[in-house]
């Protein structure tokens, strides 16, 4: 049994990897359109794009076995995944890139805090995991600050809008053994979800932000149709992933996807790493080592 629960973890550590790769490239193809329009205006048009993009293949994915707990617990993780994405975007409205990157990396610790609420859930992290998650956690932070120095200076944010991004991540975390909970019970598959999470925020921003949809052109559109395959691979991955891993493991490893854009910028770009970002690179591969120590 041990054995077994292992290799289901490494399995779910393999995906949330995929993922992580995903979400790398959708980075770089976001840095694209930031400077198209306000994030207010590509919120709902994205998650509308995404459920049209879904949609020609529900007949063979679909699973939807809801009950009454089923609708409650679905109910909550959309509503709960919403406000986290309104605050995801909220926050890269008001602060700096590298600030609310650095913040949103504390998601998994997060999810470790209150993964003894759900220890029903029957997944339950070692001190060695437990530290791996550390490690990773504090990887990202590392190299996402090593970014500052390069940013264009930013004027000082007021303390409270910290509340948006920190929010943000501990929404993420609720959110995801919510999600965890439906796939345990079979209420619905990963696509499934993830077709109704986005067809719904889709029509609850559209509604609330009433969009300015001119920066939509040929060329836009193509770029933000490409960005939202690796988006929905990377959240496919990433639920996948979620259904025999535990939330925090692997929301940590989910979360390296800003090593693909650092990896991007010092091969391709010639950007130059600094040392807090070579340090970062380092407390990561240690993060590895030690999860596959006691992942044997």
């Amino acid at each position: 049994m041990a054995v077994e629960c292992r290799m289901m973890d490494m399995s779910a550590v393999l995906l949330a990897f995929f993922s992580a790769v995903s979400g790398g490239f959708a980075n770089l193809f976001a840095r694209r359109l930031v400077s198209v329009s306000q994030a207010r205006n590509m919120l709902s048009f994205n998650f509308a794009l995404m459920t049209g993009m879904l949609l020609p293949v529900t007949p063979w994915f679909f699973h939807l076995n809801l009950n009454l707990r089923g609708m409650v617990l679905l109910v909550m993780a959309i509503s709960l995944d919403g406000l986290a994405n309104y605050g995801y975007f909220r926050s890269f409205e008001r602060m700096n890139a590298v600030t609310v990157s650095g913040l949103l990396a504390v998601s998994p610790m997060f999810a470790l805090v209150f993964s003894p609420l759900f220890i029903y859930q029957g997944s339950v992290l070692g001190l060695g995991q437990i530290l791996a998650v550390g490690l990773f956690t504090l990887g990202i932070i590392m190299i996402v600050t090593g970014f500052q120095d390069r940013s264009s200076p930013q004027d000082n944010t007021p303390v409270k809008e910290i509340v948006f991004p920190l929010g943000t991540a501990l929404l993420f975390s609720i959110s995801m053994f919510l999600v965890k909970d439906l796939f345990l019970e079979n209420v619905l598959n990963p696509f499934t979800y993830y077709l109704i999470r986005a067809g719904v925020i889709s029509v609850i921003s559209w509604t609330i932000t009433k969009p300015d949809l001119r920066w939509v052109n040929w060329s836009t559109f193509f770029i933000t149709a490409v960005r939202l395959m690796f988006v929905i691979g990377q959240w496919l991955f990433l639920l996948s992933a979620l259904k025999n891993g535990h939330p925090a493991l692997v929301k940590a490893v989910a979360d390296l996807s800003p090593v693909i854009v650092a990896l991007f910028s010092w091969s391709l770009l010639k950007e130059k790493p600094s040392l807090l970002q070579l340090g970062g690179v380092a407390v990561i591969l240690a993060g590895g080592i030690v999860l596959a120590l006691f992942s044997v």
